[in-house]
């Protein structure tokens, strides 16, 4: 799904990374939902909600429920946002920077 993804574009991938190696790379159930909730969190302030990760996933993962449901947790917590629709210069996208004053109350 992260290779059909237009919004996905580190330069380094957390998934490729061997050190620390956060999600195994045999197949468990436990991985699995580690890298989708992980990918999902990550993506929750630039998905466009095109639903390629959905169409490409090849056992047919709801992804869009679930990026859906951290974009709706983004738009509480932080305001609405609409990623690709509402450019300012030098602005950045819920979830990619930290401030001070962000909320907390999820934690």
């Amino acid at each position: 799904c992260r290779q059909a993804c237009v919004a996905c574009n580190c330069r380094t991938c957390i998934f490729d990374e061997t050190k620390p190696q956060w999600v195994g790379r045999e197949t468990s159930i436990s991985d699995n939902m580690m890298y989708h909730l992980v990918r999902a969190s990550h993506m929750a302030g630039r998905c466009i909600e095109c639903g390629e990760c959905e169409r490409v996933c090849p056992v047919n993962i709801p992804l869009m429920l679930i990026n859906q449901k951290l974009i709706k947790d983004v738009d509480n917590f932080f305001g609405p946002y609409e990623a690709g629709m509402q450019y300012v210069e030098g602005a950045k996208p819920p979830l990619s920077v930290y401030q001070e004053n962000d909320p907390d109350d999820f934690i």
